[in-house]
């Protein structure tokens, strides 16, 4: 639902949006600064050098942030697909 607040500017009714949802939106500039993320996260806990719990806790980090970075190339809405709904 669209509201108006003046003759020509529609702004987003967000009565019944879920601030407290973890959903966000996310663009292809953020997805490509998680994407350096999780390449660094990964050859970090690729380091000998640290303890294997914190290889593992990065590693893991590194599966979550790539699940983000999927769904959102999966999803993600692009003028081309926006052109084939209309």
């Amino acid at each position: 639902m669209d509201v108006q607040i003046s003759e020509g500017v529609d702004i987003c009714d967000t009565t019944e949006v879920n601030t407290s949802a973890a959903e966000t939106t996310r663009t292809d500039q953020h997805i490509a600064a998680l994407t350096a993320e999780i390449t660094r996260l990964r050859d970090e806990s690729a380091s000998p050098l640290l303890p294997g719990p914190i290889r593992e806790r990065l590693a893991s980090r590194a599966a979550a942030l790539e699940k983000i970075a999927e769904r959102h190339t999966r999803t993600r809405i692009t003028p081309e697909a926006d052109d084939a709904r209309r």
